[in-house]
């Protein structure tokens, strides 16, 4: 296994990990009101 095949294999990990907290912060967002996520999402900007 050469360093570039496990480089490849950590994006692909990385690339899956991303996509499920997308679409679990998508979900969440789909199921709350809009004051719930919406404080969560100033928090984030004013940080």
């Amino acid at each position: 296994m050469s360093d570039r095949d496990e480089l490849e294999r950590k994006h692909a990990r990385n690339d899956a990990e991303h996509l499920r907290q997308v679409k679990q912060w998508a979900e969440y967002v789909r199921t709350r009101p809009d004051d719930d996520w919406g404080r969560q999402v100033d928090k984030l900007v004013n940080a």
